[in-house]
């Protein structure tokens, strides 16, 4: 008799919201995370365990961890969304930005070459 079961990690895009980011003052898509491992047997999940939720934004690239409280409200469909209020930095992206216009820079220079403003 053969048994065919594996572990296996697995996302879920739980919701997602336009927000202004504090990191980069751009104005953003954030994304909603669920990922946990998953026990399966003959292909069929059983069970569960290691749930984590973090946010991605789409503007920086930037990753945020969320109240999990917040986060299984949103999964149970209890509340819709979520605001910067409820999210932590947790990893900064080294996207480069001008702090007047808010251009993605391509390379490190004293002058921004949309605006003209001086970089700091």
């Amino acid at each position: 008799m053969f048994f065919i079961m594996g572990i296996a990690p697995q996302q879920k895009v739980l919701c997602e919201t336009t927000l202004i980011c504090d990191h980069c003052q751009g104005y953003g898509r954030f994304t909603l995370i669920h990922v946990c491992q998953v026990f399966s047997l003959f292909f069929i999940p059983i069970f569960k365990w290691g749930h984590q939720y973090y946010v991605q934004s789409s503007c920086c690239h930037c990753t945020y961890t969320i109240d999990e409280n917040k986060a299984e409200a949103i999964r149970r469909g209890q509340c819709s969304s979520f605001s910067y209020e409820d999210l932590t930095l947790v990893r900064e992206s080294h996207v480069l930005r001008c702090p007047h216009c808010h251009r993605i820079l391509e390379r490190r220079s004293p002058f921004c070459p949309e605006c003209g403003n001086p970089l700091k």
